[in-house]
């Protein structure tokens, strides 16, 4: 396990973290579990390239969790995704949760089950249909 505090910045390939805390486990067959989590009323970010040319996936949760061997990454908290296509914003998720597979190339996103003050109970999503480019040609 190896444990990291203070503006902490992790990049693996294409993917970009950046935390207050996080915390990197290794298992025995070399399978890489992230943690991390941000500083109070803060977010942590995750960026990454998905399989897609020229497309991202980037991520916000007040804690998000990532099984590596998987491709699963969990936002928990204030959680948004977006799917961008170079810097445009195609898909937008915004709740208290969402899970993304990577493989699958699927989002799983959750409200806050009751009354959060100051939260709205939620899930908010834009999507573009897929084969669309900018602007709304195909």
């Amino acid at each position: 396990i190896h444990t990291f505090s203070g503006r902490v910045v992790l990049t693996k390939g294409t993917m970009v973290l950046k935390s207050e805390f996080a915390q990197v486990r290794i298992d025995p067959e070399g399978n890489e579990y992230l943690t991390a989590t941000a500083a109070p009323g803060q977010v942590v970010f995750l960026r990454q390239k998905t399989d897609n040319p020229d497309e991202f996936m980037e991520g916000y949760g007040e804690r998000v969790e990532y099984d590596v061997k998987s491709d699963v990454v969990r936002f928990i908290g204030k959680a948004r995704l977006k799917r961008l296509l170079g810097k445009t914003v195609m898909d937008d998720i915004q709740g208290k949760t969402i899970t993304r597979d990577g493989v699958r190339a699927t989002y799983h996103a959750q409200g806050y089950p009751e009354a959060v003050a100051g939260e709205d109970q939620r899930v908010h999503i834009t999507i573009t249909p897929r084969g669309n480019k900018p602007g709304g040609t195909k």
